[in-house]
């Protein structure tokens, strides 16, 4: 029989928003090749992406099993995180403001505490990885159980995505000390040990 670990699958669904951009104003000439009415849809695309990136973050429709604030360096809420429990796995949402455009790491790590945010979020302790894999999604020793894939923040420092992971539970992830959620500076490029040369913790999430 197949162990957990080797079942493990996980699939990310990134929908991060973009951020909201100017329009041309009434008064303003549209540049040459562009009509007036296209660059009406594209304010309206804009002010549409404006909206829903304001919009909180909601539960998935199969329920949820758990939520907690994300804090960043200044213990300061800067998302959510939300965990749901199914029959195949569990599926992780969040919603995580604050960050540099680009990708940034996010794992899941074995000690539910984020209170000491001026020490960078160490007290989380590392990666959840009960089966002593190596780091990375990419590499061919691993992965740890608490390795997923990179999230991708816009210019406006706004990020949403959702995770599922196969075959574990959130039971799985969570000991005596609960779990954290934490976010890093920069990209997993999923292969470096010990955490893909992802740099420092920028926001935490504890569990228990």
């Amino acid at each position: 029989m197949k162990t957990m670990l080797e079942r493990l699958l996980l699939v990310a669904i990134p929908f991060a928003l973009a951020a909201c951009g100017g329009g041309t104003s009434a008064n303003q000439t549209p540049p040459a090749g562009e009509s007036a009415s296209e660059k009406a849809d594209d304010h309206d695309h804009d002010a549409d992406h404006h909206n829903a990136e304001h919009e909180p973050l909601t539960a998935p429709i199969s329920g949820l099993s758990a939520s907690e604030a994300m804090v960043g360096l200044t213990s300061d809420p800067i998302g959510q995180v939300m965990l749901t429990d199914g029959p195949n796995g569990f599926l992780i949402r969040v919603d995580i403001r604050g960050l540099t455009e680009g990708f940034h790491g996010i794992h899941l790590h074995s000690v539910g505490d984020c209170s000491d945010h001026e020490n960078g979020f160490k007290a989380s302790g590392g990666h959840v990885n009960p089966g002593g894999q190596a780091h990375g999604l990419m590499n061919m020793d691993g992965f740890e159980l608490g390795d997923l894939p990179n999230i991708y923040a816009h210019h406006g420092g706004h990020a949403r995505a959702e995770f599922f992971v196969k075959g574990a539970q959130i039971d799985d992830v969570r000991n005596e000390d609960g779990f954290a959620v934490v976010v890093h500076a920069n990209e997993d490029d999923h292969q470096t040990q010990p955490i893909g040369n992802s740099g420092p913790r920028v926001g935490c999430a504890a569990f228990h």
